[in-house]
């Protein structure tokens, strides 16, 4: 679910650049992804975020061994 750059805000709810990839659905409103971010499906991110280059945002559950 990466947004295109010529998809806007309103369409996404968020703001994801060519190599910036959002998974969740649990996204709040103004979001901006840069490059190389990626975003698990799962994860909880709130309004008005910046996520930088490189990052990496999972869902935090904790998985049985």
């Amino acid at each position: 679910m990466s947004a295109t750059p010529t998809e806007t805000m309103a369409e996404k709810n968020f703001v994801a650049g060519p190599q910036g990839l959002v998974e969740s659905t649990e996204i709040g409103a103004n979001i901006r992804v840069w490059a190389f971010a990626h975003v698990m499906r799962g994860a909880r991110v709130g309004a008005n975020c910046n996520i930088g280059d490189h990052a990496f945002i999972e869902t935090g559950r904790l998985r049985p061994p």
